[in-house]
């Protein structure tokens, strides 16, 4: 499973969306369980399993599912939210990811969720947001000699 950053409280359901892939309880080898019906849970920093927090599970086709988290459930200073699913007759299989909340913010890790970055006249280099209305860091040189600092805040 891997981990995918996302904005506290963020608005867009895409965004906010956990995949599923089902198989049958009789023959894990078997993928594409279609037609189940299903209640998805989730767990935020190590809780409890919860049904709170995500919505039905809906079918895309071939054995993928998908749910959104609520905004509610992402609205927290920090914390990893991961999610299950199991139905009647498919086995219990995590989400494809999880969801990281907030968090340090360093440039290399910016620049890999795709974030934009601007640079000010003055040499101050600013990580945006994916909206580019929220500044995630904030890089500015100091030279001394021939050596130059970057001070991230």
């Amino acid at each position: 499973m891997s981990i995918r950053a996302v904005r506290r409280n963020e608005s867009a359901a895409a965004k906010r969306t956990m995949y599923f892939f089902l198989s049958t309880n009789a023959d894990p080898s078997v993928p594409g369980k279609t037609g189940e019906p299903g209640t998805p849970q989730t767990s935020v920093d190590g809780g409890s399993f919860t049904a709170t927090g995500i919505a039905t599970l809906t079918e895309m086709a071939f054995g993928w599912y998908k749910a959104a988290i609520t905004q509610a459930t992402v609205n927290i200073a920090s914390g990893l939210i991961i999610a299950r699913v199991k139905t009647t007759n498919a086995m219990e299989q995590p989400a494809s990811f999880a969801f990281e909340i907030g968090g340090t913010v360093d440039m290399a890790a910016a620049a890999t969720m795709n974030k934009k970055t601007l640079t000010k006249a003055t040499g101050i280099l600013v990580t945006m947001d994916q909206d580019g209305s929220t500044a995630l860091a904030t890089e500015t040189p100091t030279e001394t000699s021939t050596v130059v600092t970057l001070a991230v805040t």
